[in-house]
């Protein structure tokens, strides 16, 4: 399914799609900011999903068509 959507993607560029969608995933499954963070349960709740994967991808797109 990746190979796919990114055809022509360097291996950078592949790898920069997959840290955003973890770092995606990360922000959504954190709490607002401020007082103690359980790591425990965000790992729990932390979800990789394709909306997030398209979106990163969509981010990364734009930084390689912009640069």
């Amino acid at each position: 399914m990746a190979c796919r959507s990114n055809h022509g993607y360097s291996g950078a560029e592949i790898e920069a799609v997959g840290r955003e969608t973890a770092m995606l995933a990360l922000h959504a499954a954190m709490p607002e900011r401020g007082g103690d963070v359980d790591a425990e349960k965000i790992v729990g709740a932390v979800k990789i999903t394709r909306r997030l994967f398209d979106q990163a991808t969509e981010c990364v797109r734009c930084d390689r068509f912009n640069s």
